[in-house]
């Protein structure tokens, strides 16, 4: 037996262990499908969820298999594990457990699942969080370095093809917009980088002002409004009292 055999054998015996534990508390299979043409789906896909009650804490293990109707199986593979009590964020915890809890009638799992779901809750209506989440998906470590030692109180990212974008060749431009504290002022920070094919490099300085420096209404707009700026939804993740201040502040005295 290869090491690749081994492996499908290994996971598929978790699999079975994981299912015929006695400390499980739900089951769950969900079924897709893929492959689709004119005559319809190719495949079963499925997704069996495990729920189990173990150390005093409620754990969820995710196990993909797919069914090929050509004949082909595709080995079973456990994509997730993860505690209750381990649960960082709201997504996780809704993607993993909330099935659970909508279809299991356990006081004691539904007591745990609500206690998280307050947790997370707070968690997720701090503007830090979502600042550290965009921050992770953009993958740069001058930035993570710098929001370690500045603290950005704004932080949003955006893409877009760049001029010699083609079907043969890939050319992105990523833009991040951030904003700061510096001393007694806010400063706007702007970083740049450019991506062609597989060509991927760091992130740039590419502008910087200050709010007390902006003389007039476009710029003010462009680099400190940010429900200009920013999608809808993201509106509410800043929350600065002093940025307010000293944007209204600034605003009045252009208008003037």
């Amino acid at each position: 037996m290869d090491s690749k055999d081994k492996i499908i054998q290994d996971t598929y015996y978790q699999y079975i262990k994981a299912r015929d534990n006695p400390n499980v508390i739900y089951k769950y299979d969900h079924l897709s499908h893929d492959g689709y043409d004119k005559y319809g789906p190719k495949s079963n896909l499925y997704d069996h969820y495990i729920y189990i009650y173990e150390y005093s804490n409620y754990k969820v293990i995710v196990f993909h298999y797919e069914d090929w109707f050509c004949g082909d199986d595709y080995y079973y593979e456990k994509i997730n594990e993860v505690y209750l009590s381990d649960v960082k964020s709201l997504e996780c915890l809704i993607n993993l457990f909330k099935f659970c809890y909508d279809n299991l009638n356990d006081f004691n799992f539904k007591l745990a699942y609500q206690q998280k779901l307050k947790e997370m809750n707070i968690v997720e209506s701090q503007p830090e969080t979502h600042i550290k989440r965009r921050l992770e998906s953009v993958k740069s470590p001058m930035l993570s370095k710098l929001y370690n030692d500045i603290k950005f109180l704004y932080f949003y990212n955006q893409s877009k093809k760049g001029p010699n974008y083609t079907m043969n060749n890939s050319h992105w431009i990523y833009d991040i917009h951030t904003i700061i504290k510096e001393d007694d002022d806010f400063v706007c920070v702007w970083y740049s980088k450019e991506r062609t094919n597989f060509n991927d490099t760091d992130y740039v300085e590419s502008n910087r002002l200050r709010l007390s420096e902006i003389t007039t209404l476009e710029s003010l707009k462009d680099n400190f409004n940010i429900k200009y700026i920013m999608e809808p939804y993201i509106i509410k993740f800043i929350d600065n009292p002093e940025f307010v201040i000293a944007y209204e502040n600034k605003l009045a005295q252009l208008l003037v």
